[in-house]
């Protein structure tokens, strides 16, 4: 590694956040979660309210991570449309609590979104002009940019829609793809947009980027996802490539969205 401090992941009881720690188990990580089950006895899993500085205080002077994962947040658009102080807290808030401990040192890893965008750029790099539409998207930009002014080893990855495959967890946390795979397994119909285009992560490919990152001096912003489709054609892809024999119980219908198409171009990160 090319520093020797802790690696830190926060938001280590979400849909990506769990993941990443299990899949980090070998570097010992510190995993940061809001609520611990009575049941986890991790003794690498501590509870703590990011938006509380002292207890970040603490976390880094105990365990002066070189490495940050900043996974948690508060990730519901809807749910930061109606509650915008706790949403501000919990996203910029945290991260700013975070960065103020963070070492000159240490290199950070953050998840953004391709919500940065209006859908206005039919193939938006890292430069392009930025136009959040909603409260989450505009405070993932601010998070990018205070990170930006605190430290240059950093990795900003703006994402778009992350799936797996048909994980229970996946589908709990909000996914839909993951939901819409669950049921078509269990012989169900699922009505899917026709009309709403996006790029996709795959969670397993994500964590595997997250991997690389560790020792990777390549710092600065990337998109990163699969080229531009259709909620019905990612769907109709994975029935192909996960075997299921469902397709004729998709129905595809048009959709309401904001915008309708977001593309991200992945130049820079395929370069």
């Amino acid at each position: 590694m090319k520093n020797s401090g802790r690696m830190l992941v926060t938001g280590a009881g979400g849909f990506i956040g769990a993941s990443l720690f299990e899949r980090l188990r070998r570097y010992d990580p510190i995993g940061v979660v809001f609520h611990r089950s009575e049941s986890t006895a991790d003794p690498n899993l501590i509870e703590a309210d990011l938006r509380d500085k002292n207890r970040v205080k603490e976390i880094f002077e105990h365990y002066r991570p070189g490495t940050v994962f900043h996974l948690a947040g508060f990730s519901s658009p809807r749910k930061n449309e109606e509650s915008p102080q706790l949403a501000r807290d919990s996203n910029l808030g945290a991260t700013q609590n975070i960065l103020s401990n963070l070492s000159d040192e240490a290199h950070i890893i953050f998840p953004s979104t391709d919500k940065v965008f209006d859908g206005a750029h039919p193939d938006p790099d890292e430069e392009a002009k930025v136009n959040p539409l909603w409260l989450y998207a505009k405070l993932k930009y601010q998070c990018e940019e205070v990170i930006k002014k605190k430290t240059d080893k950093f990795h900003i990855v703006r994402l778009p829609i992350v799936h797996s495959s048909g994980s229970v967890i996946g589908a709990s946390r909000g996914s839909f793809i993951d939901k819409a795979i669950i049921d078509l397994r269990r012989g169900k119909e699922v009505t899917v947009f026709k009309n709403v285009q996006r790029c996709f992560v795959k969670l397993d490919e994500l964590l595997d980027l997250f991997e690389t990152f560790i020792n990777d001096t390549n710092y600065g912003t990337y998109h990163v996802g699969s080229k531009l489709a259709s909620y019905y054609d990612r769907l109709c892809d994975l029935c192909d490539e996960l075997a299921i024999d469902g397709k004729d119980r998709i129905m595809p219908v048009d959709g309401k969205a904001d915008p309708l198409v977001q593309n991200l171009n992945t130049e820079k990160f395929k370069n």
